[in-house]
């Protein structure tokens, strides 16, 4: 710098001054978009949010969405719609209209309880696949489509514990326990007016099965 200062015709000290001046402003104001460059990079890199979360079930972990939006259920249809959720798909729709009615107007089909349509349910193109482990066999494909939890069900005395697991797996929780409250609450009530012939009555529920018959 002294170099070239010596170099320069200079007659007075007033023009070395502003020389120098605007040298000084012209280093302070390089050195300032550095440090912005270098703050702006910093941010950039900073780890995006979370947009789902761990769920451990039968066939592993799965990181869930959220919010999910387009749900496919392979069981459990009347579950879902409980908590408020309305699948875009689901297996076995014709035969729970029998008892679901018109809440399952719009759900796809995607084919019996046995064996769901893979392409069916590849072209809805779902955010989560919710179903029960008699699928089990499928998860391999299903879970390249979209994230999938499957939910252990051995027989219908389990209702209970899958509702919840069903719940917990579509963030509705909150929702699924004020369900429970509100049915337990009916059940009083119906003992209250059943009275002391709730214990002399006998009931009996017959399931009917392509193959076979449960008594309940």
């Amino acid at each position: 710098m002294a170099q070239f200062f010596s170099q320069i015709p200079l007659r007075t000290k007033r023009w070395r001054s502003v020389i120098l001046g605007l040298l000084t402003f012209l280093f302070v104001l390089i050195s300032s978009a550095a440090c912005t460059s270098s703050t702006n990079s910093s941010t950039n890199v900073a780890s995006p949010k979370t947009e789902c979360h761990i769920i451990q079930h039968i066939k592993g972990e799965t990181c869930v969405p959220n919010n999910p939006q387009r749900v496919v259920m392979l069981g459990g249809l009347d579950d879902a719609l409980s908590l408020g959720i309305k699948p875009i798909g689901s297996d076995g729709v014709d035969q729970d209209k029998l008892l679901l009615g018109d809440r399952v107007n719009g759900i796809v089909d995607v084919g019996g309880n046995d064996a769901p349509s893979i392409e069916k349910i590849l072209a809805l193109k779902p955010d989560l696949i919710l179903g029960e482990e008699y699928v089990a066999v499928d998860y391999n494909v299903l879970s390249t489509i979209a994230p999938t939890v499957l939910i252990p069900f051995e027989h219908s005395g389990q209702w209970k514990d899958v509702f919840m697991r069903h719940a917990e797996v579509l963030g509705k929780t909150a929702e699924a326990e004020q369900v429970m409250d509100d049915y337990y609450a009916r059940i009083e009530e119906f003992k209250q007016q059943m009275g002391n012939r709730a214990a002399e009555t006998e009931v009996s529920i017959v399931r009917v099965y392509p193959t076979h018959v449960n008594l309940y």
